[in-house]
């Protein structure tokens, strides 16, 4: 690599950084400040709700936002603009559809005596497409290798949503719908100054020339990644679900609790897609050899894989002083720091593997690696859990992602 490409990385690496920071804060305020503020029966309710809107917001990655990272920056990228602006037309329509879904299934849990939870979904509700607006315009300007552009729209995130929230915390309106409501409305907010930036030709878009060819390429791309994208959710998150229903309430914010000195490391994974699918993608666009291909990624792999194990090292060393010191001596859960450091790492490796192989398009193999890891979970929690209660339930996750990396590295 010659110095100018060098420079140039370490100029969007410094503004990529900057911007996950920002947003990855928000992300880990907003989490630490409701499990201060609100009892452990609301916020394990909260983080119930949470892991529903993941798998929400699963879907629509899987069909909007992935495709976009790869498609953006390759097939589409001389009319990227018009491009984007047909996704924001399907993204209003995807996740219409998918609200209205969750709203016809939130009175079940009134039905069940949950009224916590059926408040909660209730936010959810309203809040969700916003929401998920916010992280697609966000990755768009990845795609345009515009990171400070996303940048200030997590700083201008932070800052609203600091200020929604302490003004709901004095004026003693805070519960769960609320903060999500908070949360929808900040979301729009900055979604609009970011939209403004991308001019995106999203009013004409419904009848785009291109119209049927980027529904043919998402479709192509999106029937496996949707499928991956529903395993990965079922490998990490069926347990914030399966254990609030077998535990309570109050051990699953017990687990998210501890889980949020994570959440920076979590979201950070996340946002490797954003900087690295659009790359190996160019790369795959332009003919790179394969053997290079790997030999990077394998790279890049090694260098996060043991950022992440240094922050995790750092957790286990210091996290009962944090957790004593964030949630005012609640949530104290020793055992538990350890085993989530064990699996990010793992986490952040498998991550890397399976972006190089969604970038060659090969969506059906992603799916079949999350497959293996799925099953492990899906088998071995209720009886982890039964037996061990939340350090059961981790350790079976973090063998299940041991074995999902492998087998990410030999199918790469």
């Amino acid at each position: 690599m010659t110095l100018s490409h060098l420079l140039s990385w370490a100029k969007k690496g410094s503004f990529t950084t900057l911007d996950q920071g920002l947003f990855a804060g928000a992300n880990f305020l907003i989490n630490i400040l409701l499990a201060r503020w609100l009892e452990p029966a609301q916020y394990g309710a909260f983080a119930v709700v949470y892991s529903v809107f993941l798998l929400l917001a699963s879907f629509h990655t899987a069909v909007l936002t992935e495709p976009m990272l790869v498609f953006g920056a390759g097939k589409y990228e001389q009319r990227f603009r018009e491009y984007l602006g047909i996704l924001f037309y399907g993204h209003w329509r995807i996740t219409g559809v998918l609200a209205l879904v969750l709203a016809l299934a939130t009175p079940l849990f009134g039905y069940f005596g949950s009224q916590a939870l059926t408040q909660a979904l209730a936010g959810l509700v309203v809040a969700s497409p916003f929401i998920l607006f916010l992280w697609l315009v966000r990755r768009a300007c990845y795609v345009l290798s515009q990171p400070q552009w996303a940048m200030t729209g997590s700083a201008l995130y932070l800052v609203l949503m600091l200020m929604g929230m302490c003004g709901f915390y004095w004026k003693l309106w805070l519960s769960v719908s609320w903060v999500l409501v908070i949360l929808g409305i900040v979301s729009f907010l900055v979604s609009l100054w970011l939209s403004t930036l991308l001019h995106a030709q999203w009013r004409l878009a419904g009848a785009s020339p291109i119209l049927g060819m980027v529904l043919a390429d998402h479709y192509q791309y999106g029937r496996w990644s949707l499928i991956a994208a529903f395993l990965c959710w079922l490998s990490g998150e069926i347990l914030s679900i399966l254990v609030p229903v077998l535990l309570g309430l109050d051990a699953g914010a017990r687990m998210s609790a501890v889980g949020n000195l994570f959440k920076p490391l979590s979201l950070f994974t996340s946002s490797l897609s954003q900087l690295i699918l659009p790359y190996i993608s160019s790369l795959v666009h332009h003919g790179e050899p394969k053997a290079s291909i790997k030999k990077r990624l394998t790279w890049i792999a090694f260098i996060y894989s043991g950022a992440a194990s240094v922050y995790g090292l750092l957790m286990v060393v210091g996290g009962d002083y944090i957790v004593k010191y964030l949630y005012n001596g609640k949530y104290n859960e020793p055992g538990l720091v350890v085993l989530l450091g064990f699996f990010h790492t793992a986490s952040v490796i498998t991550t890397v593997f399976s972006i190089g192989i969604m970038a060659t398009g090969s969506t059906r193999v992603v799916s079949q690696i999350w497959s293996i890891s799925a099953l492990f979970v899906t088998f071995g929690a209720i009886p982890a859990i039964l037996l061990g209660k939340l350090y059961g339930a981790l350790t079976i996750l973090i063998l299940s992602y041991l074995v999902a990396t492998l087998a990410a590295w030999r199918r790469l």
